[in-house]
C-alpha cells in the first residue's frame, strides 16, 4: 500500500503524463469541418444574393450571421463527438488538445471576421488564400503536438493558400479550389492520419502527388462544367416594343439592347466636403449588344453579352475610382475628373 505521500506524487505524475501526451484530431472532426465549409462556400452565395438584400450591407450582414451560426453549431457537435470518442476509448481531453481546440476556435472566429473585412472593402480575392493558409496553420500546429502525420498536410494546405494569394485566378476558380480542399481534402486527409506507412519519405511523396490530383480535378472540372445558368425560354423582342406593350409584360421575355443604346445614369456623390444634388448625370453607351430576360415586367437578373453565355446577377456592382482630380476648365470653374469602372462584388 502506498503511503499519503507517496499517493499523491503518483497523482502528480499521472496528471503531469496526461497533461503532456500528444494530442489526436479524430477523423469525424477533419470531416465535419471539411464538408461544412465546402458547402457554405458553394452555397451561401446562391443563399445570399443582391436579387434578395437590396441593401449591400443586410446581405452582408445576414450572410455572416449565417456562417458564424453554421460554424458554431459544427464546433459544439465536434466537441460533443470528441468527448464521446474519448470515454469510449477510456481516454480525457489532455490540456495540451484543449488548448489547440481553442486555437482552431480562434482561427474559425478570425475567418469570419476577415470574411466581413473582405466584403465591405472588397478584397474578396485575397479571402479565400488567406483562410487556406490560416487552415493550414492550424492543421501544421495540431502536427507539431499530435504522433500523427498533420505536419505536412499543414503545408500542403498553406502552399495552396499562398498560390491563390499570388496567382490572379478569377473569383469562381478559387471557390472550386477552395470547396474542394475542404470538401474532398480534409475528408481524405481523415483516412490517411493513423497510416505508419507515411513515416517513409517516398510513401509521403506519393500519397501527397495522389491527394493534390484528388483536390484538383474535380475543381477543375466543377469550374467548367457546373453551375451553368438557366436558359431563358421567353421571345426576343426590342426594349421599345417591350415598353410600348404592357400586355407583353407578363410572362418571360428576352429584351435586347442593340450596341450604341444610350443609358443615363443617376449619381449621387457624396463625401470629402460634398453634398449631392438629385439630378441626371451623364450618359454611357453600350459597346455590345444586352440581352435582359424579363419576368412578369421585373429583371430576374439573367443577362448575355452579344452571344456569349448566359449569366445571372447574384451580387451587387461597385464602382472603383482610380481617378478623382479637381482642375480649372476654360470657363473658369471647378470641375472634378472622375473616372471609374464598375466592378462586381461576390458578397
Amino acid at each position: 500500500m502506498p503511503t499519503g505521500t507517496e499517493q499523491r506524487l503518483e497523482d502528480i505524475h499521472a496528471m503531469l503524463q496526461t497533461g503532456h501526451q500528444s494530442i489526436r484530431i479524430e477523423r469525424h472532426s477533419l470531416v465535419l469541418w471539411g464538408v461544412t465549409a465546402a458547402l457554405l462556400i458553394l452555397f451561401v452565395n446562391d443563399l445570399f444574393t443582391a436579387i434578395g438584400f437590396n441593401i449591400r450591407w443586410h446581405k452582408i450582414v445576414a450572410g455572416n450571421l449565417f456562417i458564424g451560426a453554421v460554424l458554431l453549431g459544427v464546433g459544439i457537435c465536434d466537441f460533443r463527438l470528441t468527448q464521446h470518442k474519448r470515454r469510449q476509448r477510456n481516454e480525457t481531453l489532455s490540456f495540451v488538445q484543449r488548448q489547440v481546440t481553442k486555437i482552431w476556435w480562434m482561427l474559425a472566429a478570425l475567418i469570419v471576421v476577415i470574411n466581413i473585412g473582405a466584403n465591405f472593402f472588397d478584397d474578396n480575392y485575397l479571402f479565400y488564400g488567406i483562410t487556406l493558409v490560416l487552415v493550414g496553420l492550424a492543421i501544421y500546429i495540431s502536427g507539431l503536438f499530435s504522433e500523427q502525420l498533420l505536419d505536412w498536410a499543414g503545408i500542403l494546405l498553406m502552399l495552396i493558400g499562398l498560390t491563390l494569394l499570388a496567382a490572379t485566378l478569377p473569383r469562381t476558380t478559387q471557390e472550386w479550389i477552395s470547396a474542394s480542399v475542404f470538401g474532398i481534402g480534409l475528408p481524405l486527409l481523415a483516412l490517411l492520419i493513423d497510416r505508419p506507412a507515411l513515416k517513409q519519405s517516398s510513401v509521403k511523396i506519393g500519397v501527397t502527388t495522389l491527394w493534390l490530383a484528388a483536390v484538383l480535378l474535380p475543381a477543375a472540372a466543377a469550374n467548367q462544367l457546373i453551375r451553368p445558368v438557366k436558359q431563358p425560354v421567353g421571345a426576343l423582342i426590342s426594349l421599345e416594343d417591350f415598353s410600348q406593350r404592357p400586355e407583353t409584360r407578363t410572362g418571360e421575355w428576352i429584351v435586347r439592347l442593340p450596341v450604341g443604346t444610350e443609358i443615363p445614369l443617376h449619381l449621387k456623390l457624396s463625401g470629402y466636403a460634398m453634398e449631392p444634388i438629385d439630378r441626371r448625370g451623364p450618359s454611357v453607351q453600350l459597346s455590345q449588344p444586352l440581352d435582359m430576360v424579363f419576368v412578369d415586367g421585373q429583371p430576374d437578373g439573367r443577362f448575355r453579352l452579344g452571344e456569349g453565355d448566359w449569366k445571372l446577377r447574384r451580387y451587387h456592382s461597385r464602382i472603383h475610382v482610380w481617378r478623382l482630380s479637381p482642375m480649372i476648365n476654360d470657363d473658369n470653374r471647378l470641375v472634378i475628373d472622375l473616372r471609374a469602372r464598375v466592378v462586381a462584388t461576390n458578397r
